[in-house]
């Protein structure tokens, strides 16, 4: 790690160190030498003051990128402080202690690797040697022995580098410790700022999901329209859903000017017809306001239009790439799931069409057709009966039509079987009852003790079949009497309606008569069968059998 300055922070102690140790000893060799020998010891002082300016020079502007020369350094250091030490005195020479300086930079520094410690007690038997040289030569004292003065020191020598060196060992791992503190710190700091990114892209996924439960288009638009201001289009957008003929049917805008929205309209209508998806701008400007535009796409057609307002981010480039593939495949999602539900709508609708139709056809239209054969009778008779039957055969057409528009109604809005007054057994018997009034026929129905225990969808059903039954073998097969039977068993309910018709071939029924059609498709929609069996001149049997 380095100052502002370019100095690195671990040689800031040891250049400090080396700065006032040469200082002070140099100052103690001037206030103990010899007044007669001047020049010599002078040279010795600038030398040390050189050596140690040069080489702590050089390890600031090499440390740590140019290891050769910080070998050469030390190199050049031992040599020449061995030097000054020998000229200086020696043990006697104050100078003796800055070679601690050396064992220093080569213990923090390592310059030789796995060595260091090898070199460095080596530097300590070179300085040993260059004061036995001394002793040996005679510079300052003369021939002598070792005193024990010179003993005491060389082992203090000793002793205090070894501190040293178990001094430098502990800080080097304090620093190492520092330094993975420093890295911790770095990353936990990133941690947190990926996590407070997490926690917020969280919540907004959140809010997005939360607008698969909407069932109004409009609204999931401003929703999703709102999610995406909110994460991926900080500066404005607008979202716009197509349908299949390339028409807006909803819009939604954050963040910019309801001009623009406009301008994007119109923009819409025109490109979208007159090119192909493959060729679409991918870019529009806007009163100088820069919009990048995606587009939603199916395999068949354009299902939305996103314009996104341009400007600086706030996330990474990395997270906010993947952030915004995150939201326009959620788009895209939510376009098909409008898109499905529309044609859902559209299908409901048609399928609802489909099934009133089919219920005016197989029961209101029936009832309307005896309704209308009763009025033809009483047209005939009205001269020969008396005012009294006049009124009654009225009374009984007025019922007849009430029970239609009551069943007109439940075509409409769908027969409900779950309250008393309108139980399947009292709805089939009040029908039958009226097509035996209205049509003076015989017709017996006899109905299973356990019919209560069905599905309404299932008395439906067999409520509709055995009316279109009932007015086929009246209509078309000219029939007397007519039986009906509706039996439980354990798996399938069945129901087998006979009449003493004149019959007819199957052959040539056309395969688009309603009224069968009908049958065939209640009786499938819930997974049964149906038979009929019919012989001209010897009535009609139909045999309908539906699952439990």
């Amino acid at each position: 790690m380095k100052y502002k300055d370019g100095i690195d922070e671990t040689l800031i102690p040891f250049i400090s160190y080396r700065t006032i140790s040469i200082i002070v000893l140099s100052i103690v060799y001037i206030l103990t030498w010899n007044t007669s020998i001047i020049y010599p010891k002078v040279f010795i002082v600038l030398g040390m003051l050189l050596s140690s300016t040069v080489g702590s020079f050089l390890y600031q502007k090499n440390y740590p990128g140019c290891n050769s020369i910080i070998i050469a350094t030390i190199i050049l250091e031992s040599l020449a402080y061995s030097i000054f030490i020998i000229l200086s005195g020696g043990f006697s020479s104050p100078y003796l202690w800055y070679f601690i300086n050396l064992i220093i930079i080569i213990m923090e520094l390592k310059p030789f690797g796995k060595y260091s410690k090898i070199t460095s007690a080596g530097l300590m038997l070179l300085m040993l040697v260059c004061v036995f040289i001394e002793k040996r030569m005679g510079m300052e004292h003369g021939i002598g022995s070792i005193a024990y003065s010179d003993i005491n020191t060389g082992i203090a020598f000793v002793v205090v580098s070894f501190g040293f060196y178990l001094l430098l060992e502990s800080n080097d791992k304090l620093m190492q410790s520092r330094s993975k503190l420093y890295e911790l710190n770095t990353n936990l700091e990133m941690s947190k700022k990926h996590s407070d990114y997490a926690l917020e892209h969280t919540m907004n996924v959140y809010d997005a999901l939360n607008i698969f439960s909407i069932s109004n288009p409009q609204r999931v638009m401003d929703e999703l329209n709102s999610t995406l201001y909110r994460t991926i289009a900080k500066n404005g957008c607008a979202l716009f859903k197509m349908n299949s003929m390339n028409e807006i049917d909803f819009c939604s805008y954050e963040g910019i000017g309801e001009d623009h929205e406009s301008i994007m309209a119109e923009f819409i209508l025109k490109t979208i017809k007159s090119k192909m998806h493959d060729s679409l701008p991918a870019d529009i400007k806007i009163d100088n306001q820069d919009y990048h535009i995606k587009y939603i796409k199916n395999s068949s057609n354009i299902l939305a239009i996103l314009f996104i307002l341009n400007g600086a981010q706030d996330m990474d480039e990395y997270y906010h790439k993947m952030e915004s593939k995150f939201y326009l495949y959620l788009v895209e999602i939510i376009m098909q799931e409008l898109d499905i539900q529309s044609m859902i709508e559209s299908y409901i609708i048609c399928d609802e069409q489909n099934r009133i139709a089919s219920e005016i056809h197989d029961t209101v239209i029936q009832k309307l057709f005896s309704i209308s054969c009763n009025m033809r009778t009483l047209e005939t008779k009205i001269g020969s009966l008396t005012d009294e039957d006049i009124k009654i055969q009225l009374n009984d057409l007025i019922k007849s039509t009430n029970s239609a528009m009551k069943t007109l109604r439940e075509a409409i809005y769908g027969i409900k079987w779950d309250n008393n007054h309108d139980t399947f057994e009292k709805k089939l018997s009040t029908y039958v009852k009226e097509a035996i009034d209205m049509n003076h026929i015989n017709i017996s129905l006899n109905l299973d003790e356990n019919i209560s225990i069905l599905t309404s969808n299932t008395k439906t059903s067999l409520y509709r079949i055995i009316c279109e039954s009932i007015n086929n073998s009246i209509r078309h097969g000219k029939a007397t009497e007519i039986h009906i039977d509706v039996t439980i068993h354990k798996e399938f309910v069945t129901a087998c309606i006979n009449d003493n018709g004149i019959g007819f071939d199957k052959n040539t029924i056309p395969k688009d008569r309603q009224g069968i059609k009908n049958m065939y498709m209640i009786t499938g929609v819930l997974k049964g069968t149906l038979n009929i069996n019919s012989v001209v001149g010897n009535g009609t049997e139909i045999l309908c059998k539906i699952p439990v």
